[in-house]
């Protein structure tokens, strides 16, 4: 969203408006003491409520070097570190510019977050292309087995899943049975 700067914490405070007041004033206490700057963002509830209902996020990363290969996954909190190591660790071994990355972190479940972690490439550059998809599968390997849990594997990923989770692939096969028995999808 423009306006931004590259990282960016957005937090939506609601309520009656005196609670909104004092929420306000706790936060101003708290980034004051934490040294952080608050910045309120002009219409900020009309864009994120448009970002919501119609996502173009994923459309704009695309955009900013032609093509974008998203890996996204759920870890528990204790693994953020964890997690944010076997990022740069990988992508440093294959010569990834660490200002290409681009991460999103979302609580979903009280110690559990949504983690995306995107690599951009330029879709016409046969080399970058490769790289970065033994980059990605690379860092789906290990992110697996630093905690990460893919939910929806697909093709190469599938695979890095279901090798770690012996019941989640039993599990899913019985629902595939059951909802394409003639195995079409």
């Amino acid at each position: 969203i423009d306006g931004l700067p590259k990282w960016a914490v957005i937090l939506v405070l609601s309520g009656w408006k005196d609670e909104v007041a004092y929420q306000e004033e706790d936060l101003k206490d708290a980034a004051s003491k934490l040294g952080l700057k608050l910045q309120k963002m002009e219409d900020a509830e009309r864009k994120i409520l448009e970002e919501l209902k119609q996502p173009q996020g994923m459309l704009n990363l695309a955009r900013y070097r032609g093509a974008y290969n998203p890996l996204q996954f759920y870890i528990p909190v204790d693994k953020v570190h964890a997690v944010l190591k076997v990022i740069h660790e990988v992508s440093s071994m294959y010569k990834y510019p660490a200002e290409d990355l681009a991460l999103f972190l979302m609580p979903v479940y009280i110690g559990t977050y949504y983690f995306e972690v995107g690599f951009f490439r330029d879709p016409h550059d046969a080399t970058e292309t490769n790289r970065v998809r033994e980059l990605y599968y690379e860092a789906a390997r290990r992110l697996v087995a630093a905690g990460g849990f893919i939910d929806r594997p697909y093709g190469d990923l599938a695979e890095i899943v279901f090798s770690r989770c012996g019941i989640y692939r039993e599990v899913m096969k019985k629902v595939k049975e059951m909802l394409d028995p003639n195995s079409i999808m």
